[in-house]
């Protein structure tokens, strides 16, 4: 039996992401080292939206790292832009999905002690013998609806696991968008629906 966590919001839960107008100013809190456990973004009108980094258990021993928004009564910190975000069309969310599955007889190194491997890859490329598998929100992007691609990224870091990145080199956005569903914001909870049926049909989850 397949272990499948989700951890997807609906629609209503992140609708103020598409309310989000350039420019946008991504901010991390003064006293921050390193990269940002949590951003704010000030947009139009000085509207703020607060994104952070957040982790959960799909078994032992094995975590998926994503990106929530985080209510706004929670923040008393002072901040700084440490980016901008000068032009997009629209907000899209990144989902990822991460997997495991055991190892075969000499695929790992005689000096690791685990049993599994595992890897965060495009859904086309999950195996059919996954034993465990997260779908997340691994981040989000700034969409030039015209060129039909991203300017610019939010995601959870994989470098450091339970902090964030902003990525704005072409290469990086498009290693990213290789291994996420793409999903627009008003699309997604059909999308979700449509996720329940595949995931029934592959794993019988």
């Amino acid at each position: 039996m397949v272990i499948v966590k989700t951890w997807l919001p609906r629609y209503s839960n992140v609708v103020s992401l598409s309310r989000l107008s350039a420019p946008v100013s991504v901010c991390d809190y003064i006293g921050s080292r390193g990269h940002p456990t949590g951003i704010k973004l000030v947009h139009s009108n000085d509207e703020k939206t607060y994104v952070d980094a957040a982790y959960a258990d799909v078994r032992r021993k094995f975590e998926c790292y994503f990106v929530v928004l985080a209510p706004p009564s929670e923040r008393t910190l002072t901040w700084k832009e440490i980016d901008k975000v000068h032009y997009f069309g629209s907000i899209r969310l990144l989902i990822g999905f991460e997997w495991q599955r055991t190892a075969r007889v000499g695929e790992l190194s005689t000096l690791y002690t685990g049993t599994t491997v595992g890897d965060m890859s495009s859904r086309q490329e999950i195996p059919d013998n996954t034993e465990a598998l997260g779908i997340f929100v691994h981040g989000f992007a700034f969409w030039n609806d015209l060129d039909d691609q991203p300017v610019a990224a939010i995601v959870a870091s994989h470098a450091v696991p339970g902090t964030l990145e902003i990525l704005s080199e072409r290469k990086d956005l498009d290693a990213i968008v290789a291994i996420c569903d793409v999903v627009g914001i008003p699309e997604l909870d059909s999308w979700t629906s449509d996720l329940q049926a595949w995931l029934a049909q592959k794993f019988g989850a």
